[in-house]
């Protein structure tokens, strides 16, 4: 049975290929295609690994102005600001009701001798 070899590259070499990519504007496939990728999925798990500016595309590709972020308003600094705020308050609580619940079933493991948690590696 053939077993079929794994190509490891470098990051270096991923962003010369997304570079390639991007400045070419030939699809995923063929992409994948010229330069023996495996399957066209790696180019967009790479693109979501790289920012755009480890890219250097060149100033004539399409993408280069697109692709690179633009600079966040004071307002829109502000939302993100507060979502982070309600997100980690959001979090406190939820830890401290995962204390109280835990609390509760040690007292009621522990008072009333009710086997509450599974046993780890217990038959189901």
């Amino acid at each position: 049975m053939k077993t079929k070899k794994k190509n490891r590259y470098t990051d270096l070499e991923r962003l010369d290929i997304l570079r390639d990519h991007f400045e070419s504007g030939s699809s995923r496939i063929g992409t994948a295609r010229k330069f023996k990728l495996g399957t066209p999925t790696l180019i967009n798990s790479w693109i979501e690994r790289f920012s755009f500016e480890e890219l250097e595309l060149s100033s004539d590709c399409k993408y280069s102005q697109d692709m690179k972020k633009k600079p966040q308003t004071s307002e829109a600094q502000e939302l993100l600001e507060a979502r982070v705020k309600e997100l980690e308050k959001a979090l406190a609580y939820s830890k401290l009701e995962t204390l109280a619940l835990n609390t509760l079933i040690d007292v009621a493991e522990e008072h009333e001798g009710i086997r509450i948690r599974k046993k780890s590696g217990a038959k189901q």
